[in-house]
């Protein structure tokens, strides 16, 4: 079994997941994990027992297009998995890092979105949208500016009493990107590790700009998927905000419970009271990305001092992560 540290928590995982960072026995001493994750045979009268707590207790068949397998996620500390015959472990272990992952989460108190962030200043700067909406590729290209990668396609958000202030809690150093997107960013896409051999995505680590620490929310954007001949950012109403949020939320099927849902209205409501939340509308071309990057410096505030001494930080990542492809 190996231990990993991703989204403040000691993961303990009976199979392995290569694009988590491993933790090393002098991060976590003797302490229990905060999760664990099991692959083989589900103990069903575990579930029935558990069921009594339908927001703690999540049971299900997996599906990527066609079923998988069978899952329980129960308690915020638990994700079991039992394939069927035949299925390989590269096509369990996105999902285990994608929707499951997401509702352990939720279990835990988080406000979970399908959303990339990054650190611009000294505050998250996040992306939401729905997949194949660009949040991967921009992250990327911020990250190769110099700007730290916080987490990518799963962000989740908590409020911090003693801060007083939204966090978003680091993730894992990986982005997954689809082969125009690779190409734009200077990758050779076949050199990109395999997801599993159907996936249209790939997986690129990055070694270098990784945030590991819980940052304060700075601003939110949902990315428009409609055309636009230029950037701009529409900032929106408390009421559409909330929406937004709503929308892009992670596994919201899978979390319908009373409680649940008061809990997540709640926290939709009150975060888009206390951050700005924008609509994001830009030309789709992945050319236009240089001018996006220029809106967003200026959004975070930064001086043109910031953005060079970031930007030289950037020239060294890029040619690191081009040399590790």
């Amino acid at each position: 079994m190996a231990t990993y540290i991703a989204y403040g928590l000691r993961i303990k995982s009976n199979i392995p997941f290569p694009e988590l960072v491993v933790s090393e026995p002098s991060d976590t001493g003797d302490l229990e994990p905060d999760v664990c994750i099991e692959f083989g045979e589900i103990d069903w009268e575990k579930v029935k027992e558990a069921e009594v707590n339908c927001s703690q207790s999540i049971c299900g068949i997996l599906k990527d297009g066609i079923p998988l397998g069978d899952f329980w996620v129960s308690g915020g500390n638990l994700i079991q998995v039992q394939p069927l015959p035949g299925i390989e472990l590269e096509f369990i272990r996105p999902i285990i890092m994608g929707p499951l992952i997401s509702a352990l989460l939720r279990q835990r108190g988080f406000l979970v979105l399908h959303a990339s962030s990054v650190l611009l200043g000294e505050s998250a700067f996040v992306f939401m949208g729905h997949s194949g909406a660009g949040k991967s590729t921009l992250a990327t290209a911020l990250n190769q500016k110099g700007y730290p990668l916080i987490t990518d396609d799963v962000t989740a958000i908590r409020w911090d009493p003693l801060e007083e202030t939204w966090q978003v809690l680091a993730g894992y150093p990986n982005v997954r990107l689809l082969p125009d997107s690779a190409e734009y960013l200077g990758y050779t896409f076949d050199k990109l590790s395999l997801i599993h051999p159907l996936a249209l995505k790939r997986n690129k680590a990055l070694q270098e700009g990784f945030d590991q620490r819980c940052v304060p929310v700075g601003k939110i954007y949902s990315l428009d998927n409609t055309f636009a001949s230029k950037t701009w950012i529409e900032i929106l109403n408390h009421q559409s905000a909330v929406i937004d949020l709503i929308r892009f939320t992670r596994v919201s099927h899978l979390l319908r419970d009373p409680e649940n849902l008061r809990t997540h209205l709640e926290q939709c409501t009150r975060l888009a009271k206390q951050v700005k939340i924008a609509r994001l509308h830009r030309h789709r071309s992945l050319e236009y990305i240089p001018n996006l990057i220029s809106d967003l410096e200026v959004e975070a505030g930064l001086s043109t001092t910031q953005k060079a001494t970031i930007s030289n930080l950037g020239e060294h990542q890029i040619n690191l992560s081009v040399m590790s492809v």
